[in-house]
């Protein structure tokens, strides 16, 4: 069963592009129809003024510091935002494994009942198709080389084109852990250990190689030209984030399967591959995450994480320009990976249980899939 928790609507249809601070009061000066901002920045100013900072805003901007600025883009993206909870009939609010896009549908699994299978974008539950994957039971699913893959009491299986699950012959080099990217040459995937770093491997489908690079929780993966884009972002601490380019590869330090989630003298085993060029390293924030990084209307953006909002920015430089605030509450993306299948854009993300939920994003449509026992 769906229920729909917010509005379907824009959230909001007024941009206050200046405002006056007048005795602890925020005052729109200007209004042009697009996004309110409004709520967001009255909640920015109470929060310095808990945190007595006695300057004022100078709208657009909302920060500066830490080698980067946040403002109010002058041209914002009138979302439509939803928010679904997905009743399963699970014994727990977590599925399996990292739901996929699959022929049209959202494929996830749940322990005691299997598969549950969502039409897009109307978001119906598709019962037969359920019954089709549900004749054995499965423990992890997946996407490789564009097909659907599981894990069955100890093996792995691949859906044919008749419908019919069949012995997958070649490798699964992440094992039952989420894949983070896919091309015709490489399957990407990581493993993070926190403060003590992480890895990133890259699985060459022809020769079977596994190369590695450091790399602690990352969460997206963008092909430019043949240059692998590599955007991660920590929490702890003050939290960062870290955008970085792999040109090659198969130049980086090579590894194993068998060695995939070993740790070096308690350190990630990628910590042992040589850092990135200077060159390499597109920005290093602190104080800020970025949780995702996708394009909608042909426009690069990321999904942002700051003083404990969640809103999607533009990248201008070391200026991040806020398109939209989701202003979901409470929402934290644990161990996020972004994915695009077509027109959709997937967002998953997890606790140490198991995925929690995922962000679907269609077009200006952006729906908070919840997943509910």
């Amino acid at each position: 069963m769906l229920q729909n928790r917010l509005p379907t609507r824009p959230f909001g249809l007024l941009f206050a592009t200046a405002i006056c601070l007048i005795t602890g009061l925020l005052t729109p000066a200007v209004k042009a129809q697009s996004v309110d901002f409004e709520p967001l920045i009255k909640e920015i100013t109470e929060t310095r003024r808990l945190l007595r900072q006695k300057d004022s805003l100078s709208l657009p901007v909302l920060y500066e510091g830490r080698g980067y600025r946040i403002e109010l883009s002058p041209n914002p993206i009138p979302f439509t935002v939803q928010q679904t909870t997905v009743e399963t009939g699970a014994d727990r609010a977590h599925a399996a494994s990292y739901s996929v896009i699959y022929e049209n549908r959202l494929v996830s699994l749940f322990d005691s009942v299997g598969f549950i299978c969502l039409t897009l974008p109307t978001l119906v539950r598709d019962r037969d198709y359920e019954k089709r994957l549900n004749t054995k039971s499965f423990q992890y699913h997946c996407l490789l080389n564009g097909q659907l893959v599981g894990f069955s009491n100890g093996r792995y299986y691949a859906l044919n084109s008749k419908g019919k699950w069949r012995p997958y012959a070649d490798n699964v080099p992440m094992g039952r852990q989420p894949k983070l990217a896919e091309d015709d040459r490489y399957i990407v995937f990581g493993r993070s250990h926190g403060e003590w770093g992480g890895t990133l491997y890259f699985y060459d489908k022809a020769s079977r190689e596994v190369h590695l690079t450091g790399s602690s929780e990352a969460n997206t993966i963008r092909k430019e030209g043949d240059t692998y884009l590599v955007l991660s972002s920590s929490g702890h601490g003050v939290g960062g984030a870290f955008l970085r380019q792999i040109s090659a590869p198969n130049t980086l330090p090579v590894t194993t399967l068998a060695d995939k989630n070993d740790m070096v003298a308690g350190y990630a085993l990628g910590n042992t591959a040589p850092p990135p060029a200077p060159s390499d390293i597109r920005f290093r924030y602190d104080g800020i995450q970025l949780w995702s990084m996708f394009s909608v209307q042909d426009r690069p953006l990321y999904l942002l994480r700051w003083l404990g909002n969640t809103l999607l920015a533009e990248r201008d430089g070391d200026v991040f320009k806020l398109v939209y605030p989701l202003l979901f509450k409470p929402f934290y993306a644990h161990n996020p990976i972004t994915t695009t299948y077509g027109r959709y854009t997937l967002i998953n993300y997890a606790d140490t249980r198991g995925e929690v939920g995922c962000l679907l994003i269609d077009g200006l449509t952006i729906n908070w899939l919840n997943w509910s026992m």
